[in-house]
């Protein structure tokens, strides 16, 4: 056995023996965690940790209040949190597949998800009721409300023989519900849809391409109205800043890009040495936040430093990186800005989501040109 100090082996002591050196053991290394672990946990932001989910994060989004939290993950639960203190607030359970878009509409009565079990599904946001499901051909990829929350769309991927689409639905319609047919669907010949939002005033949606095409789509005719191509690779991900005139996005190319809503012109590009799987613009200052990381399946196999999984942050003017934060154990695949602007969170490969409260340091930095 193993010998404590000149004692006898453990197990051979007698009970009341034994139970001494364990309580003493255990005051040693309170008294050490008091002294050495608390005020490196307390130094700054302190994470809330969102355990809700078996798989790896898709998505994550706020309502326009930024009180709740919705998020979605490659199993096929859609959990909503209180974005103040981490509760678990519900889950909406019907989809058999992984859950790869969640959103919520202006008044936060209704949120939308869309699922690789073929199916876009519409749920009544406070009691968890299912109001609509609406069955598709493949993959539902991307999907969203318009400005008044009367109009859905969502893409589904090119798969199985089909092609990729974008359909549009009018709520206000319940035999376009029943009859499960859009009044406009829109087929997209070339790469499919990786990502898509609404445009300003719900005129429009703006959509990133596999290829790394952004297209802008009438909500109306269907016509593409505006056609960039500023990424080399796939766009992972679209987020409108608050007034919804700008709007960046995340590439597998390293970079992040900012460009107008209206015309689709190129303004900024931030660049790293990893795929970017996600970007948000702040409410409030003039910063954007990336995540992403090495695929989780290359990490092995690629450079320390390329795999490391921080969120970092970058002015908006500059394009300089100014701040980092660690935490998550493999790539960040989604990152949102709370609507104050005074927290962000992010979700994992890891299956966590985490909800970080800025210190006051934050707000009182000024970025030196």
């Amino acid at each position: 056995g193993r010998r404590h100090g000149n004692a006898a082996p453990l197990h051979f002591r007698e009970r009341r023996g034994r139970r001494l050196v364990i309580r003493k053991w255990r005051q040693n290394l309170f008294r050490f965690y008091s002294r050495c672990c608390f005020p490196r946990v307390t130094a700054g932001m302190k994470p809330i940790l969102l355990q809700g989910h078996e798989r790896s994060i898709t998505q994550i989004k706020y309502n326009r209040e930024g009180d709740l939290l919705f998020t979605v993950a490659k199993d096929p639960i859609v959990n909503v949190w209180y974005s103040v203190n981490g509760e678990r607030l519900g889950t909406y359970m019907g989809h058999t597949g992984a859950v790869w878009c969640v959103d919520a509409d202006w008044d936060t009565k209704h949120v939308l998800t869309g699922s690789a079990d073929n199916s876009c599904r519409l749920w009544d946001c406070e009691t968890g009721k299912q109001l609509a499901l609406l069955k598709t051909n493949s993959a539902v990829r991307t999907c969203g409300f318009d400005f008044g929350g009367n109009i859905i769309m969502f893409s589904t991927d090119k798969q199985m023989g089909y092609q990729c689409f974008v359909s549009f639905f009018d709520l206000r319609d319940p035999s376009q519900i029943d009859s499960n047919e859009p009044y406009m669907r829109i087929p997209c010949n070339d790469s499919k849809i990786t990502s898509a939002v609404w445009g300003p005033l719900g005129e429009c949606i703006i959509a990133g391409h596999e290829g790394g095409e952004l297209n802008q789509y009438s909500a109306k005719s269907g016509e593409v109205l505006v056609s960039v191509k500023e990424h080399s690779r796939q766009i992972n991900d679209i987020q409108l800043s608050r007034d919804m005139t700008m709007f960046v996005t995340a590439s597998k190319d390293n970079t992040a890009k900012l460009f107008d809503s209206t015309t689709l012109e190129h303004q900024k590009t931030f660049r790293t040495e990893r795929p970017v799987n996600s970007a948000a613009l702040s409410p409030n200052y003039d910063h954007v936040v990336l995540g992403g990381g090495q695929e989780a399946m290359d990490v092995t196999t690629t450079s320390t430093r390329i795999g490391k999984f921080e969120a970092r942050f970058f002015h908006l003017a500059f394009e300089e990186e100014f701040g980092r934060v660690k935490g998550h154990l493999g790539p960040i695949n989604s990152v949102a800005f709370h609507p104050d602007g005074k927290s962000y969170s992010s979700g994992g490969e890891d299956g966590y989501v985490r909800i970080h409260y800025f210190d006051p340091q934050y707000f009182e930095f000024e970025f030196e040109a």
